[in-house]
C-alpha cells in the first residue's frame, strides 16, 4: 500500500508555488516520456537505483534522450524567475521525482496489468507535492483503465475507501459469482491485512458472503494483541498496520470519541 509523508507545519506560499510549477513540469511530454522510458526499463528496480547518478545517466541517455535533469534545467531556464527561485524549483522538481517514482513502483506492484503511461496520466497531486493515491485510483477507475469484474481492480477501489467507485463496479457485476472468487481470495492470500478491507466493503454492498467475512478471519486480525475490540476498531488498525493513510482516515472518521481515545493508547502500547 502506497504511504506518503505528511508535513507537520503548513507549507507557505512560495513552497506552495514551487510545488504548483513542479507539477507543471512533470506534465511537459519530452520530461514524462524520458522518465516513462527509464521506468519501464528498470522496473521494478527504478526506484533503489535513483540515487545512483551513474544508473541515473545511464537511463535518461537511452535511446538519444538527453538526462531528466538537463531536460528539467532547460525548462526551467525559459520561465520568467529570478535565479534563486530557478534553483529552488529545480531541487522541488528532482524531490518529487522521487515522490512520483516511488508511487509509480508501488502502485504498479498492486495492479501490475495496468501500463505504467496509464498510471502516470492520471496522478493526482496533493497540495503538500505528494501523491493522492485515492484520487489517482478513483481517476484511473472512471476513465476506464482498470479491468472491469477483477479482484484487482476491487482490491484497489476498497482499499483505499473509493465509495463511488464500488457502487459503480457492484452494479456491474454479477455479484454471486464475482463473491465466491473474492472468498476464495480470502484462503489464499497470504497478507491478511490487504483481505481485510475489501472484504468489508464487499459484505456491506453486497450482503452475498452468507456471514461477515471480517468475523471469519477475525482471529487472524487480531493476532494475539488487538483481541477484543469492535469490528470498526480491527480494520482502522489493519489500516493502519497496513500503511494505508485513506483507509486509516476512513475508519479513524467512523469511530465514535471513546473508541478514538482507546485506538491511541492500543497504538502507544505497540508502537
Amino acid at each position: 500500500m502506497v504511504n506518503y509523508r505528511l508535513h507537520p507545519a503548513p507549507l507557505t506560499l512560495y513552497e506552495l508555488s514551487l510545488i504548483e510549477l513542479a507539477k507543471h513540469i512533470w506534465t511537459q511530454p519530452k520530461i514524462k516520456s524520458t522518465l516513462i522510458k527509464g521506468f519501464q526499463m528498470a522496473y521494478p528496480h527504478y526506484r533503489g537505483q535513483l540515487h545512483d547518478e551513474s544508473f541515473c545517466d545511464h537511463l535518461d541517455i537511452m535511446d538519444g534522450t538527453e538526462k531528466i535533469s538537463v531536460l528539467i534545467k532547460i525548462y526551467i531556464d525559459t520561465l520568467h524567475l529570478p535565479v534563486p527561485m530557478k534553483e529552488e524549483l529545480y531541487n522541488t522538481t528532482i524531490s518529487m521525482r522521487t515522490i512520483l517514482v516511488d508511487w509509480l513502483e508501488v502502485i504498479k506492484t498492486e495492479n501490475p496489468s495496468i501500463d505504467v503511461q496509464d498510471y502516470y496520466d492520471h496522478v493526482h497531486w496533493a497540495a503538500n507535492g505528494s501523491v493522492n493515491t485515492a484520487e489517482s485510483i478513483r481517476s484511473l477507475y472512471f476513465s476506464g483503465k482498470l479491468p472491469p469484474n477483477s479482484r484487482a481492480t476491487f482490491f484497489m477501489i476498497s482499499n483505499h475507501c473509493l465509495q463511488s467507485c464500488m457502487e459503480d463496479f457492484v452494479s456491474k457485476i454479477e455479484s454471486l459469482t464475482f463473491g465466491r472468487c473474492f472468498l476464495d481470495g480470502i484462503h489464499n492470500l497470504s497478507d491478511i491485512y490487504k483481505i481485510a478491507i475489501p472484504a468489508y466493503w464487499w459484505f456491506k454492498y453486497t450482503q452475498r458472503c452468507g456471514c461477515d467475512p471480517i468475523e471469519y478471519i477475525r482471529s487472524y486480525l487480531e493476532d494475539g494483541q488487538f483481541i477484543g475490540h469492535t469490528k470498526t476498531e480491527l480494520l482502522f488498525l489493519s489500516a493502519v498496520r497496513d500503511h494505508n493513510l485513506t483507509a486509516t482516515k476512513y475508519f479513524w472518521n467512523v469511530l465514535d470519541s471513546e473508541s478514538k481515545i482507546h485506538m491511541i493508547h492500543v497504538l502507544n502500547e505497540h508502537s
